[in-house]
């Protein structure tokens, strides 16, 4: 156990170095390099403590104890700092870390002010006899407030995935699928935690903290799993100027049909001709400059193409066509392909090569978006034209 706290101190170490290092994506490194310190001190006090060195530096003594109180904020703001180039931590932000300073400041006079000897016989006790019921409280309540903040940024992550749809052609990268997953994983380590608590208290047979050191370890992992996929992310709207009120138009309305853009859009000043007028400029560019052909295509470039803001022409192709700016462009991506494939030309080309040649990014996202608009494999489709 000693040598497992060991290596992941290290790591901790080396991977917050990185992190820090890092000049794109600033401020959610920083945040992920903090959520690393925190983990890192965690193990180093978990190495003290299997190995006995804890009684030579008894001040040490519960240091991370409030820490979970700290964590899970962490993390939702590491998300919103990926999802939003505008975020930055304020005054208001703050107010997420009053459960941390309220604990803070309970043990810092109840616990920290205490003498060397103090501290030794508490954990002696707390060894031998079990959590007093201050602690058990404290641990019961950072459960809950850690599974309350995991679903939430579980959530908020569900909706970016739906945003970006207003504004890139493509998902693959910065849907953060990766970090939601991570974050439900850690949300089920919470719960089991919390099932760790509970049954003690209704049950004799299971002991207090039986569950814990488990899911404290595996906790671990995902965390530093977290800061691995983090060190890969892109910036998701590192071009940007103006994305941030598409964005958050969309988050706003992003799991309802488009057919409500009359109410989304209630605000604009884009009039019935104006919109028809964009919508034939913008058919008449897909036609003849293919842009779709683009794998990283944003509605962006296409808005700077034709000399309109990305807002106007994201409302124009919610309404005049009732879909986003992802499923627009994948459509002709779709009937790319199908013309390829029908085509002798492209006979000793095989799919996924043809998928790539017409603005695919990825063979997973191929498959996905080809067969929801045709309701068969790519496969399936070719072999119907043989």
């Amino acid at each position: 156990m000693e040598v497992f706290f060991a290596i992941g101190l290290a790591q901790g170490v080396f991977l917050m170095l990185i992190l820090l290092s890092k000049k794109e994506n600033k401020v959610p490194n920083r945040l992920l390099a903090f959520l690393i310190f925190l983990i890192s001190f965690s193990l180093f006090l978990n190495y003290c403590y299997t190995t006995g060195l804890i009684r030579h530096i008894p001040h040490l003594i519960g240091l991370d104890n409030p820490n979970p109180f700290l964590i899970p904020p962490i993390i939702f703001f590491y998300a919103k700092a990926l999802t939003s180039k505008e975020f930055r931590l304020t005054g208001k932000e703050a107010l997420h870390f009053l459960p941390f300073t309220a604990y803070f400041v309970y043990v810092f006079f109840s616990f920290f002010l205490q003498d060397a000897a103090y501290k030794i016989e508490f954990l002696d006790r707390l060894r031998n006899v079990g959590m007093p019921p201050d602690l058990l409280a404290s641990s019961f309540l950072k459960v809950v407030q850690a599974i309350a903040y995991l679903l939430t940024t579980y959530r908020a992550l569900g909706v970016h995935a739906h945003s970006i749809e207003e504004e890139f052609s493509y998902t693959e990268k910065i849907n953060l699928s990766w970090l939601k997953a991570i974050t439900l994983s850690i949300a089920v380590i919470y719960g089991i935690r919390l099932v760790g608590i509970v049954l003690p208290l209704l049950f004799s047979q299971f002991s207090p903290g039986f569950i814990e050191g488990i899911m404290e370890l595996v906790n671990v992992v995902f965390i530093y799993l977290m800061a691995y996929f983090g060190l890969t992310q892109p910036e998701i709207f590192k071009k940007w100027k103006t994305n941030s009120s598409i964005t958050a138009e969309a988050s706003s309305t992003a799991q309802r049909p488009v057919v409500e853009s009359k109410t989304k859009y209630a605000a604009s000043v884009l009039t019935a001709d104006n919109s028809k007028e964009i919508l034939q400029a913008l058919l008449d560019y897909m036609a003849k400059e293919k842009p779709y052909l683009t794998s990283g295509l944003t509605i962006k470039d296409v808005a700077d193409a034709l000399a309109v803001h990305p807002r106007y022409l994201s409302q124009v192709i919610n309404q005049q066509r009732q879909l986003n700016f992802f499923n627009f462009v994948n459509e002709y991506r779709v009937a790319e392909v199908k013309s390829k494939l029908k085509d002798e030309n492209f006979a000793h080309y095989s799919i996924l090569s043809i998928a790539l040649d017409s603005g695919f990014s990825s063979k997973s996202s191929f498959n996905s978006i080809f067969k929801k608009s045709t309701g068969v494999t790519p496969t399936a489709y070719k072999s119907t034209l043989s």
